[in-house]
This record gives C-alpha cells, structure tokens and sequence, in this order.
C-alpha cells in the first residue's frame, strides 16, 4: 500500500471507475432510450412550426372557408332573387284575373292584356333559371304545373257561357295537384256560402286560393333545395 511522506497510508477512491461508467450508461439511456426527446409542447411552439401551420392556414383552410363563404352567399341571393321573381309574376296575374272579374274600372283591357303578356314572359324566364340552377331536382317540373294552371285561371275569364263549367273542371285539377289548403284559407272559403256568395264565385275563390298555396309551395321547395352553384 502507498503511503504519504509521513508514513501515513494513502486510501485510493473507490468505484471511481464505476461512477464514471454509470454516468456515461445514464446519460447514454437519456439520449437514446427517451429521456432526451423534445417534448410537443416544444415542437409546437417551435418558431418553425408555427410558421408551417400559418402557412398552411392561409394559403389551403382558411381559402376553402371563405369560398364556401361565398358560395353560401351566392346561393341566398340567388333563392331569394328567384322567390321574388315567382311571388310577383303569380300574384300579378291572379289580381288581374280578380280585377277583371269583380270588372274594376282602374284596369282596362289593355291592362289585362299586359299583365297577362308579362306572365308569359316570366314564368318562361323563371323556369328557363329552375332547369339551369336545380337540374336533377323536381322544383322545375312543379313550376311547370303551375304555370300551366295559373294560365287556365286566366283563360276562364274569357270562356263565356262555359266560364263557370270550364273553372269547375280546373277546381277539380287543383284540388287533386294538391296541396291542400291550410285551415284558414279552407274557413274562409266555406264562410263565403253563409254569406250568400254564389257557387261560382265560391268555386272561383277556391281556384285563387289553390294557386297561391302551390305557389308557396314552390317556394319553399326552392328554399330547401341545394342548387348547382
């Protein structure tokens, strides 16, 4: 055994070597075995990161939402440009058709005649846009009913002596086209025979109310549809 100058004895460290080994092996288990992963939260606030995600925000999620924005808004307008156009052209004609029935002197003939041109003319132009922008759907096909219908309310007006059997045979249509009346307008129509009203007129105002129920109907189809924009 060593020993120091004044003979004492000199203890070498033990396990020194030992320490220095399992240093090594637990620094070595750190690195390689997990300890020495960066965590995510790390990852996710890493400058770079935030960078990649930012970049991926604007140029692919957050384009996409504002096209389908967009597209949401166009839809609307279109929807509600169209159930303007259709609440316009119907109810004009139908109070054509009533004015020269009661025989208002504030609509001449000329009046019903142009009323009755410009029904032509939109409703050929609404269903023109319904086969363009609801292909595959029934919403066309529906608004061809009632302007064929709405037509022949507007012929009985000039069926003469036949006036009255002409618009029977159109109630008839109607009621089986459907849809029904609601509970108000089917009151208000069976209220006009305790009023003395005749059975052509009663007749004639069931005519009116059936085309302006399917008239809401329509639009409301229109509203519920997905269109091709």
């Amino acid at each position: 055994m060593a020993r120091r100058p004044d003979g004492a004895a000199i203890k070498c460290p033990r396990n020194r070597g030992n320490s220095n080994e399992a240093g090594s092996a637990e620094l070595e288990r750190r690195v390689s075995g997990g300890y020495g992963r960066v965590p995510v939260s790390d990852w996710l606030a890493h400058p770079f990161t935030l960078l990649v995600a930012g970049a991926v925000l604007s140029s692919l999620v957050i384009p996409a939402l504002t096209r389908r924005w967009q597209n949401h808004q166009k839809e609307l307008e279109l929807k509600t440009s169209l159930v303007a156009e259709i609440t316009e052209v119907v109810t004009s004609l139908v109070m054509a058709v009533q004015f020269a029935e009661v025989g208002a002197t504030s609509q001449s003939q000329e009046d019903f005649d142009t009323a009755y041109r410009e029904w032509e003319t939109g409703s050929a132009v609404i269903a023109s846009k319904l086969h363009a922008y609801f292909p595959g759907t029934a919403v066309a096909h529906e608004w061809a009913g009632l302007a064929r219908l709405t037509s022949n309310f507007y012929a009985a007006t000039g069926m003469g002596d036949r006036k009255q059997q002409y618009l029977r045979d159109l109630l008839g249509e109607l009621r089986s086209a459907g849809p029904a009346l609601d509970s108000d307008a089917a009151a208000d129509i069976a209220g006009l025979e305790s009023l003395g009203v005749s059975a052509y007129r009663r007749e004639w105002a069931e005519c009116k109310a059936h085309v302006l129920a399917r008239k809401d109907a329509i639009v409301r189809r229109v509203l519920d549809s997905r269109s091709a924009l």
